[in-house]
């Protein structure tokens, strides 16, 4: 079997894809984790449902329980109504 194999290009496909959702994870546990560990959570989980293939209603439930931790570091728009 060589390397052009339609399944071993299909592996090859995933693990590259995969790639992104790695390299995020990695900047936000050793670039922001050290300064700031309750965002660095939550962006994680944020990075983690975003570049999932399925959603669920838990998901949500995992940003409600994480977001009252870093609430005062997400700028918010004011409105005044």
């Amino acid at each position: 079997v060589g390397v052009t194999s339609p399944t071993m290009a299909i592996v090859l496909l995933k693990r590259i894809s995969f790639l992104p959702q790695v390299l995020l994870m990695l900047l936000l546990s050793l670039g922001v984790a050290p300064y700031d560990l309750s965002f660095a959570v939550f962006c994680q989980t944020f990075i983690f449902v975003a570049f999932n293939k399925v959603i669920t209603g838990q998901y949500f439930t995992w940003y409600v329980c994480l977001l009252p931790l870093c609430a005062n570091r997400i700028p918010w728009a004011e409105r005044n109504v």
